[in-house]
């Protein structure tokens, strides 16, 4: 019971954190813009921003995953009611998110540094 509330809280922070990014059409203009050519979504996008896109949505969304499973950890070691082997599995699974969080928090630390490098290079500075 509590997996398949974390599974659908999951689910759900997912579809709210990617629904930030969809812009509404109003009734009035729903069928106009429907019909068009762009269909209302912005197409003169380059490539790396839309990348720079979805990888902001993982990350979130690997944040949110991050708090579910804290959240897991801590209810589980709250009600191990002295069950050392809880216990240890609550611990176990804290320290494993947070491994996770910091290999996805330096991946993205280091991404965001060399493209940033590589960018400045190629327009002219060293």
């Amino acid at each position: 019971m509590l997996k398949s509330f974390l599974i659908g809280l999951t689910l759900l922070a997912g579809v709210v954190i990617g629904g930030q990014s969809v812009q509404a059409i109003t009734l009035d203009a729903g069928l106009e813009d429907a019909g068009g050519t762009g269909a209302g979504y912005d197409t003169d996008q380059e490539l790396p921003v839309v990348v720079g896109q979805i990888i902001k949505a993982a990350i979130g969304i690997l944040g949110v995953l991050f708090l579910v499973l804290t959240i897991y950890a801590g209810f589980t070691w709250m009600t191990a009611g002295g069950d050392e082997k809880k216990v240890t599995m609550a611990k176990s699974t804290l320290a494993r998110a947070v491994i996770g969080l910091v290999i996805v928090l330096a991946a993205y630390s280091i991404t965001t540094f060399i493209v940033g490098r590589i960018e400045f290079a190629t327009q002219g500075g060293l």
